[in-house]
C-alpha cells in the first residue's frame, strides 16, 4: 500500500483486535512511535481488508514489522535519526 495522497488525512481509530493485540506483545509504544502516515497505512490496510483471514494477515504483518523494528510492511525502512537541537 501506497503513502495516502493526502498528507494532513487523520489516522483512523485503531480496532479493537488490533489494540488488544499491540498491547498483548507490549508493543503499543512501538506502533504510536512509528509516522503518522505508517500507522494510517497499517489501520487502513487492516480496516479495509476482504475477510478474517486477511485481516489477520496484515495484523501478523504489523506485529511482524514492530516486532524487527526495521520494516515497514515487510520492506526494509529505517527510523528517521533523532534532530539535534
Amino acid at each position: 500500500m501506497a503513502r495516502s495522497s493526502h498528507p494532513n488525512e487523520v489516522v483512523p481509530p485503531m480496532p479493537g483486535n488490533v489494540r488488544g493485540e499491540l498491547s498483548k506483545k507490549n508493543l503499543m509504544d512501538a506502533f504510536l512511535a512509528r509516522p503518522d502516515y505508517q500507522r494510517r497505512d497499517y489501520l487502513k490496510g487492516i480496516e479495509h481488508a476482504f475477510g478474517t483471514a486477511a485481516k489477520q494477515k496484515l495484523l501478523d504483518q504489523l506485529i511482524a514489522d514492530l516486532e524487527d523494528g526495521k520494516k515497514f510492511q515487510g520492506q526494509p525502512w529505517e527510523p528517521p535519526a533523532p534532530v539535534k537541537k
